[in-house]
């Protein structure tokens, strides 16, 4: 029986965003790539951080304008308590 296994490289980069009033968020994203015969996998974690990270970013402080935006939402007015 042959088993083709591929050599996957992993990324994930989490960030807590401190949305104020003891509250945060915690966002995570990721993604994995099938390294190739001969390449550097030290060097592709690299390149993926750097794809990833200026997203992360972004989401984050989205979150916080939104947040910010809507500051005087309450989760208990969700649940209509």
């Amino acid at each position: 029986m042959n088993k083709i296994e591929d050599n996957k490289v992993w990324i994930t980069i989490s960030r807590n965003v401190n949305l104020g009033n003891y509250e945060n968020y915690k966002l995570e994203a990721g993604y994995s790539l099938t390294l190739q015969s001969g390449e550097d996998p030290m060097g592709l974690i690299a390149d993926m951080e750097a794809q990833l990270r200026p997203f992360v970013a972004k989401q984050a402080r989205f979150v916080k304008k939104e947040r910010r935006r809507n500051r005087n939402y309450h989760d208990d007015d969700a649940l209509n308590i």
